[in-house]
Order: C-alpha cells, then sequence, then structure tokens
C-alpha cells in the first residue's frame, strides 16, 4: 500500500507574529520625518535668536524656546504612541496641531512654515485629510487677518495665504502616500503573520501524517504477517483436508482389501471357492476404491477462480464437477455488489460443500444458488443425497457429524460476521419424496459485519 509523502512544510519566510505586531503602525521613513522637522524648528527659532535688529524682546524669545522644546517633545510622544498602536496618539496630534499653531502665531512670519507643514502630515495620518485641510484653511485665514490687522495689505495677505494653502496642501499630499505606505505595510505584515501561521498549522499536519504513516506501515507490516499466517494456514487445512479424505475412504477400502487377501490365503487349500469369492471382492473393492479416489482428487482439483467475478467462478466451479458423476447447476437470484475477501470465501464453500456431497452422500443431483438479499448475501449448496453421512455442525439434527473443512469455512465466515449451517430434509427432492441436504452460508452487509466485529 503506497505511502502517502509529508506536506512541504514551509511558505515564504516573514518576520514573526511578534515583530508584526510591534511593527504594525510604524511610520515609514522616521528619520527623514524627524530631518524635516528639525529642519523646520531650526527656522523657527532663527526667528527670535538671529534677530539682528533686537526688537524681539527677550521674554518673547525665550517663549518661542519653550515652544521648539514643547514641538519636539508631543512630537517624540506623537511618535511612541503612533508605533505602539494606542488611540492616545490622536489626542497628541490634535496637541501638537496646537503648538504649531502657537508657534505660527508668535512668530508672526513665514518661519514657521514648516512646522505648520509636519502639523498637517500629522493630522492627515491620525485623523483624515478633512481634519488637515481644516488646520490648513485656519492657517491660510490667519495669515490673512494677521496681515489685515496690522495693516500691510489685503493682497498680500490674501498672497500669502495662497502661498501657505498650496505648501499646506503639498504636505497633505505627502501624508496621504504616507498612509497608503502604512497600509500596504499592514497587509504585508498581516499576509506574512497569515503564512506564520500557515507554516504552524503546515507542521502540525504534517507531524500528524508522520505519525499517520507510521502506523499504517505498523498495519501493513501487519497485515502481511497476517496474510503470511492464512496462507500457511490455509496449506495445512488442505493438507488435513486431503489426509482426512484418504483415510476416510481409501484407507479403509485398501484394509478390507487387505484383509479379504489375508483371507483368500489363508483359505485356498482348504475351501477355494471362498477364497476365490474373497478376491472378487477384493478386486471389487479396489475397483471402487479406484473410482472413489478418482471422484474425490476430480472435486478437491482447483478450479481457476476470480474473486471479482463470484457468479461466474461458481458456475465454472459447478461445471467442473461434471467429471464426478454428479449433475451440478448453478443459479443466482437477485444482484448486488460482493467483496474480494466475501467472493473467496464464498468459493470455498462451494467447493467444500460440492466434494463433501461427492464423498459421503451418495446424490446424483446438486445446485448452487446465489442469494441476494440487499447488500446481504446467501450461498445454498443443495444435493437430492441421503443425507446422514454429509459432515455437519453442532446444531445438526443427530447422525451429523461437522468435518474438518466446513468447521474451518464456518470459522472463516465467523470472521466476516456470518454463519456456516446444514438442514437436512431442505435439499433437493429426491426420487422417494424426500429430500437431501442444504449447506447454507450467510453473509451479512458490510454494517452488520463491522457491529458484529
Amino acid at each position: 500500500m503506497p505511502v502517502p509523502a509529508p506536506i512541504p512544510t514551509r511558505v515564504p519566510a516573514g518576520p514573526s507574529r511578534p515583530e508584526a505586531a510591534v511593527t504594525r503602525r510604524r511610520v515609514h521613513h522616521p528619520a527623514l520625518l524627524d530631518v524635516v522637522l528639525g529642519m523646520a524648528v531650526v527656522l523657527f527659532l532663527s526667528r527670535f535668536l538671529l534677530d539682528l535688529s533686537g526688537r524681539t524682546p527677550p521674554g518673547v524669545a525665550a517663549l518661542g524656546c519653550v515652544t521648539a522644546a514643547a514641538i519636539i517633545g508631543t512630537w517624540m510622544l506623537w511618535r511612541r504612541r503612533r508605533e505602539a498602536g494606542t488611540a492616545s496618539s490622536r489626542r497628541v496630534a490634535i496637541a501638537f496641531a496646537v503648538v504649531a499653531a502657537a508657534a505660527y502665531l508668535l512668530s508672526n512670519s513665514l518661519s514657521s512654515i514648516g512646522v505648520q507643514w509636519v502639523a498637517t502630515l500629522v493630522l492627515t495620518l491620525e485623523l483624515g485629510v478633512l481634519a488637515s485641510l481644516a488646520y490648513a484653511a485656519l492657517i491660510a485665514t490667519t495669515t490673512v487677518a494677521i496681515h489685515a490687522l496690522l495693516g500691510t495689505g489685503l493682497a498680500q495677505g490674501m498672497l500669502e495665504g495662497i502661498g501657505v494653502t498650496l505648501l499646506l496642501v503639498v504636505g497633505i499630499e505627502f501624508a496621504v502616500l504616507l498612509r497608503s505606505a502604512e497600509r500596504l505595510d499592514a497587509d504585508r505584515l498581516a499576509a506574512l503573520d497569515a503564512a506564520e501561521r500557515a507554516n504552524a498549522d503546515l507542521a502540525a499536519a504534517n507531524a500528524q501524517l508522520r505519525e499517520a504513516n507510521a502506523d499504517l506501515e505498523d498495519a501493513n507490516m501487519q497485515l502481511r504477517r497476517e496474510r503470511g499466517h492464512a496462507q500457511d494456514l490455509a496449506l495445512a487445512e488442505e493438507r488435513a483436508r486431503i489426509a482426512t479424505a484418504l483415510h476416510d475412504g481409501l484407507g479403509h477400502r485398501l484394509t478390507a482389501i487387505g484383509l479379504s487377501l489375508d483371507y483368500s490365503a489363508r483359505m485356498r487349500e482348504r475351501e477355494p471357492e471362498r477364497a476365490a469369492a474373497e478376491v472378487r471382492l477384493a478386486r471389487a473393492t479396489a475397483s471402487d476404491a479406484l473410482e472413489e479416489m478418482r471422484r474425490v482428487v476430480r472435486a478437491m482439483h482447483p478450479v481457476t477462480t476470480d474473486a471479482d467475478d463470484v457468479a461466474g467462478s461458481l458456475a465454472a466451479l459447478a461445471q467442473s464437477f461434471a467429471s464426478t458423476g454428479l449433475e451440478v447447476a448453478f443459479r443466482r437470484e437477485g444482484t448486488g455488489g460482493i467483496g474480494r475477501e466475501q467472493g473467496l470465501l464464498l468459493l470455498r464453500v462451494a467447493q467444500e460443500g460440492l466434494t463433501n456431497v461427492v464423498r459421503h452422500a451418495g446424490a446424483s443431483r446438486a445446485e448452487l444458488r446465489l442469494e441476494h438479499e440487499g447488500p446481504a448475501v446467501r450461498l445454498l449448496v443443495l444435493d437430492d443425497g441421503r443425507g446422514a453421512d454429509v459432515p455437519g455442525g453442532p446444531d445438526a439434527p443427530p447422525g451429523i457429524t461437522r468435518g474438518f473443512g466446513l468447521r474451518s469455512m464456518g470459522e472463516r465466515a465467523q470472521l466476516h460476521g456470518g454463519q456456516v449451517g446444514i438442514a437436512v430434509g431442505a435439499g433437493l427432492e429426491r426420487a422417494d419424496g424426500g429430500a437431501g441436504v442444504a449447506l447454507r452460508l450467510d453473509l451479512p452487509a458490510a454494517a452488520d459485519r463491522e457491529r458484529a466485529a
């Protein structure tokens, strides 16, 4: 029996599930964003620390430094919270946007535009495009309002507001690209996580398959051993059957011939007529013994059978007994499938039954009948013989003893959940109004055999 090959246990390698869980929401190109923020903070601080005109009060400059520190602090906190995948990263993003807006108002110039660009990026990643567009509109409106309050001209305020808006829109587009990259990365990590689970499942399935293969090998070895034992047992049974047939038939007649010849030798001088009669009896007994031996040998001669075509094999078996002087007919009633082991058992019981009819029954006619009752099957071996000399079983009528061959067949039938029985007077009708013997083999359906086992 072929053994299935183990299942391959690997798919394309990926990060382990703990690593995938940690980096599930990581920020793409964090070093580049840190550099951008750093440049924006430096540009913002230059407004206060590099004021050559000296018009910036020291308190405002200090407040600018504090604001720069707040920008850096909220940025780092947002980075950690986002990479950890916590919901508080949204609140930190809003705080960063508030600090960035305060920096814009404090600088009162375009020196904080880089911080605003980073703020729109953070808002887009956390809250979406609408939130960042609202923030950009707020910054642009603030720019126009500052110019209007300072009286620097509405046109200049509008121009700077449009420029700020365009620059922030570029930041929003960049943030949208980052969000798409994050989604792709999350999908990739989810696929790798699924692949890792599939690897574990395949490894477990392969381990189970190896165990099943080992069990199958053990079962095959046991089956081969049992098959060898069955063949040895069948050979021993056949030898015992032949020995019994020779002993019961030929052995007894040879003994009678020997006694007759010894008696004729002693009586040859005193009673030549009786001695001659014993010689004639011995000659007749020898002829009978020779004829019986021929019939037994012909009956036990192996017939080519096919367990896959039980009906055809039974018909061929019936025809093979024509040379023994026994007329055997075959009849099939119903249709149905027969397993190979069932078929072999049916053929062996039929051959054993017909052999016993030839040897013991003194019958002239016999019939093999194969009956289907749904998935169950029955074999009948009927004859028109005397019946009292037929081998039988412990449940048979008085005078019938179980022969070795049928006893063995009965044991095999029990292994299949079936049984062998003999009924005197249930066979074929004879000319004197009586009936011969019926040998019956019943084999149940597969489900019934399993329950019996």
